[in-house]
Order: C-alpha cells, then structure tokens, then sequence
C-alpha cells in the first residue's frame, strides 16, 4: 500500500464542480494519482452530515454496487463524476469529507470546501 500525502489528495477535487442537479447535487474529481481501482466508499459527509450510500453514484455505478465486490478502476487523468441523489444544496460554501478505500492506494480521506452561487443569467454575462 502507497502513501499518499493529504496536499496531493486535496487537488483531486475540481474546485467549482459542486452543482445542483434535478434530483440532488453532483461534483467531480479529477485523478491526478494513477490508474485505480475504486473498492468502497467508506463514507461521504456534506456539511457533517452522512450521506447514505445508497444516494451515492459514481460515474452512473452506485456506490453500494461498487461496495459488493465490483470495484470501478479508474484511470490517470479521468474526471470522475459523483452524484448524489436527495435533496438540493443551498447556495454557499460547502464542506466535503470523502472517504474512500483504493487499491492500491489503500484508504483515501479527501476534504474539500467548495460554494454554489446562483447560475449567472445569460443576458448579463461577457460573452467569451
């Protein structure tokens, strides 16, 4: 089992992906570690609260399915999508805390602050 150092583990997380999404929220995570295999989600906290794993999907994979010995390998530079299912986040600043257990990284704890901001209206943007 590597080492994984907690400075590296916090760039895996892509800052403003935090989005709410029709049936809950959803964010992503950029690997910049090395091809993975994901075995179990331990646990996912927003904002102290447990989220029940059963809410939890992972590139469209539930995370209890992944939990019951189908683990999703995921490869280096691949932009993991997460959704969570339930209710909608409030705009502001949100804290994050995933627990996952990789092979072969072993036991992975990642935090993360992130904020939702109302969605810009077409007529007062810049156009880029």
């Amino acid at each position: 089992m590597a080492f994984v150092r907690s400075t590296i583990l916090r760039h895996l997380y892509n800052r403003s992906s935090l989005k709410n999404s029709p049936d809950g929220f959803a964010f992503s995570l950029k690997n910049r570690l090395g091809d993975f295999q994901l075995e179990k989600v331990v646990s996912l906290k927003v904002n102290g609260e447990l989220v029940a794993p059963d809410k939890i999907s992972i590139e469209g994979v539930t995370a209890t399915a992944i939990a019951s010995g189908q683990p999703l390998p995921i490869t280096l530079g691949a932009t993991v999508q997460w959704q969570v299912q339930g209710s909608r986040l409030a705009e502001g600043s949100h804290q994050l805390e995933l627990v996952v257990k990789v092979a072969p990284y072993g036991r992975l704890k990642l935090s993360a602050e992130d904020s939702l901001t109302a969605p810009i209206a077409a007529e007062n943007r810049i156009p880029r």
